[in-house]
């Protein structure tokens, strides 16, 4: 299971032991969004928070991150940190 907020943080949640897998970063870079913000009240640049992560689950896990500036990253399911 994976989760994402505005804190900067990918989090790969493992169900059966209740604990953290992997943990990597939203994003380096530092920008704000040009128009339509998502509202939060955290402290982060918009390309450092999110809202949404997928899992591709039918080929080869890739996981998708879409910060609240717009921009998506893919990473592979085995090392969240690897943006490709």
């Amino acid at each position: 299971m994976l989760t994402t907020g505005d804190d900067n943080q990918v989090i790969c949640w493992d169900p059966a032991s209740r604990k953290l897998d992997n943990k990597a970063i939203v994003n380096t870079k530092s920008r704000q969004a040009r128009k339509n913000r998502a509202s939060t009240l955290g402290e982060y640049f918009d390309s450092q928070s999110a809202r949404a992560v997928s899992v591709n689950n039918g080929g080869n896990g890739d996981v998708a991150v879409c910060a609240n500036d717009g921009s998506v990253t893919i990473r592979g399911k085995d090392d969240l940190g690897t943006i490709t």
